[in-house]
């Protein structure tokens, strides 16, 4: 038996794929949306950028909620030098400008 929440899901993939049918003459593949969070983000984020109705833009948004894993932003992302885990950006010298150095104290400088 089908909890309140898959109901609600199924009701609004189902909804998402009549409205976008009508409005976008556009199919969206329901397993897919449902069983990959890549297909979900790319599909969803085209249907945001086309859509014309806020009832859509609601049902996007809700399904964005339930289907798509949160990722942090990349700006939230502080890179320590050396600290383990590694990223494409972490030899870039811009990233580590996000950490400050109070070695000196907060002025930098030495004693007078």
């Amino acid at each position: 038996m089908m909890d309140a929440e898959q109901l609600e899901k199924i009701r609004l993939m189902a909804r998402l794929k009549l409205q976008v049918k009508r409005v976008m003459k556009k199919s969206v593949d329901l397993q897919a949306l449902a069983t990959n969070p890549d297909y979900a983000e790319r599909v969803l984020a085209d249907i945001e950028e086309h859509c014309v109705d806020e009832d859509m833009l609601v049902t996007v948004l809700t399904l964005r909620e339930m289907l798509v894993p949160k990722r942090p932003p990349r700006s939230a992302r502080v890179l320590i030098p050396g600290a383990g885990a590694t990223t494409a950006d972490e030899d870039d010298p811009r990233q580590h400008k996000l950490i400050r150095d109070y070695r000196y104290g907060a002025r930098g400088g030495g004693a007078p």
